[in-house]
Formats: structure tokens, C-alpha cells, sequence
């Protein structure tokens, strides 16, 4: 099997098997930077199974790593208040949820600690968002 068909295959199995997609439901999708030619095969499976929409929201690390340099940190620690109303909106509504990974290990490495940490605790906290609508309301 070619390296296009194992994706396209594997997209399904998170689609159907993972998430479980329902006929009319929202997806929400946080995809790492890396992943964006992944992303659409997994949209276009749910999609096919009957998602209603599959909204993508990047995790763009290369920039917010820039932000830390030249930010204050506890703006970068900050979750806006958009940044919050965006996914509660969709989770509320029955949203499911799926985090698509993309790993670059030495992307944080010439990153003071501080500086870094400034951008987990930011994305911990967004991502807090949907632990608690997944634990809650099973999405």
C-alpha cells in the first residue's frame, strides 16, 4: 500500500473508529503546523461520513515560539477571550474534538525555560477547554 493510501486510510479509522462522526456534527480539529497536508484528508473523511463541519484551528508553534521571544510572557501565557468562545461555541452544540499531533522536539530547544514554558501553559490552557467539554459532555 503507497504512503497516500495508508494516510487516506488511517484519516477513516480517526474519523470513524476515533471520533465516531455523526451525521450533521461539528468537528473541531487542533492540527500542528506540520500536519496542514494532513489535515484535509482527515476533513475530507469526515466530511464523508456526514459532518455537518469540520472546523481547523492550526497550532502554529514556529510563531508563537517568536511571540515568547518578544512578548511579555504573561500575555503569551494569556487565553483570549476569542480564543475561548471559538471552541466552547462548537463544544456546546455537540462538537466532537481530535488533536492531530505534530512533533518537532528541537523547535523549543534554543528557547530560555521561562519562554517556553510561557507557550505550554498557553496552549495547556486552550486545550483545557476541550478536556473539560470531552470529561463533561463525552465529546
Amino acid at each position: 500500500m503507497d504512503m497516500e493510501k495508508m494516510k487516506r486510510k488511517y484519516a477513516y479509522m480517526l474519523a470513524r473508529v476515533g471520533l465516531n462522526v455523526q451525521p450533521g456534527q461539528t468537528v473541531l480539529v487542533e492540527a500542528a503546523i506540520e500536519g496542514a497536508a494532513f489535515t484535509p484528508l482527515f476533513a475530507e473523511e469526515c466530511y464523508k461520513l456526514g459532518a455537518g463541519n469540520v472546523v481547523v484551528h492550526y497550532l502554529d508553534e514556529p510563531n508563537l515560539k517568536i511571540a515568547a521571544m518578544y512578548r511579555n510572557l504573561d500575555d503569551v501565557r494569556k487565553v483570549e477571550d476569542w480564543e475561548e468562545l471559538q471552541c466552547q461555541k462548537y463544544l456546546d452544540e455537540g462538537a466532537c474534538y481530535i488533536r492531530l499531533e505534530g512533533v518537532n522536539p528541537a523547535l523549543m530547544e534554543d528557547l530560555p525555560e521561562e519562554q517556553a514554558n510561557a507557550i505550554f501553559t498557553h496552549t495547556d490552557a486552550v486545550r483545557n477547554i476541550m478536556r473539560k467539554a470531552s470529561r463533561e459532555k463525552h465529546c
